[in-house]
């Protein structure tokens, strides 16, 4: 029911409240690097778009895939478009760990 921009805003809100939980634990606890190193990846993780999480929810919105006109062959299109592009990720950083 909300226009595109406040679905989006709505979406990045859990990685604004990473990054308030950041710099409130850097600002109350002295040793907090580690755990907000550790709460960065999560929220860089979380924004890349093509897992579903909220990068992928906030893109969604303001590109209006999730309305009720998208056909069954383009949504299958995308979650395979999705799938092919998270496997060469998966493979790309087996290789760099590796």
């Amino acid at each position: 029911m909300l226009p595109k921009g406040k679905r989006a805003t709505v979406h990045l809100a859990g990685i604004f409240a990473n990054v308030l939980s950041m710099v409130i634990g850097n600002l109350l606890i002295p040793g907090a690097s580690t755990a907000n190193a550790g709460i960065a990846w999560m929220m860089l993780l979380n924004l890349v778009p093509i897992m579903k999480g909220d990068g992928y929810q906030a893109l969604a919105a303001l590109l209006e895939w999730h309305t009720p006109a998208l056909s069954e062959r383009r949504r299958a299109a995308q979650e395979c478009a999705r799938g092919i592009v998270m496997l060469a990720l998966v493979i790309a950083l087996s290789r760099l760990v590796a």
